[in-house]
């Protein structure tokens, strides 16, 4: 696990939060503290061992917006080590995800909408800067205890570069095949129009040019069209 050893209780108005202490047993134990039920611990365990092994970061906020719980893949997706959170009295992660948004502006009007609203279950994404643009998305869910009441907030972070880069390549290829569609369609419709004109008549080898021209773009449409179908399978 990522936190120090020693439980301790907290206790606000909402209920009880498990709390895995920064202190060590003996700092905890200068502390006025409440006896966690053994059944709490060993839950708590459980789900601290299966949040270990997450791909996302995974951490948990009491109503102080103190972080009470948090995993390997948090601290590498923040580019923090265990000390910056532990050490710190109130760690602040929106500020956190500020300091490196590329614009932060937009982050914190997207941040405080997804802050203020803690009994929803929201998300948002923002661009870090790092050794290179990378794509977070943080996604907010509320925690209650088995009464309903509001205990806090998890939150669930995941790197979705790839996912952003795959749909910007994507879009960029539509929007060429659009612009590459308008070529051919405009000679199909040209040579029709030519042809279908009751103002002249046409010998034959201009209408079998004119036709053929119609053929080969046709073929050209066919080709673009399949193009953009294989864009939209990935």
């Amino acid at each position: 696990m990522d936190v120090t050893a020693g439980h301790r209780a907290d206790r606000s108005k909402s209920g009880w939060w498990a709390v895995e202490s920064a202190h060590s047993s003996s700092q905890a134990a200068s502390h006025d503290t409440t006896v966690v039920p053994l059944e709490l611990i060993r839950e708590y365990r459980v789900l601290a061992g299966v949040a270990a092994t997450m791909a996302s970061g995974f951490l948990l906020l009491n109503q102080r917006e103190h972080v009470t719980y948090f995993n390997a893949s948090a601290l590498r997706l923040l580019s923090i080590q265990s000390r910056d959170v532990i050490e710190q009295p109130a760690f602040d992660i929106r500020e956190r995800l500020l300091a490196r948004s590329v614009e932060p502006e937009r982050a914190r009007e997207a941040l405080n909408a997804l802050w203020s609203r803690p009994e929803e279950e929201l998300s948002t994404d923002l661009a870090l800067v790092d050794a290179a643009l990378r794509w977070l998305r943080v996604r907010s869910f509320p925690m209650h205890d088995p009464q309903g009441l509001l205990l806090g907030r998890g939150l669930l972070l995941d790197d979705i570069t790839l996912e952003r880069s795959a749909a910007e390549s994507r879009t960029e290829t539509l929007a060429l095949a659009a612009h590459e569609l308008k070529t051919p369609l405009a000679i199909i419709k040209g040579a029709a129009t030519t042809l279908l004109s009751s103002s002249m008549r046409w010998d034959a080898s201009l209408q079998r040019e004119m036709l053929q021209m119609i053929d080969t773009q046709a073929d050209r449409l066919y080709d673009i069209l399949n193009t953009l179908l294989d864009v939209w399978r990935f």
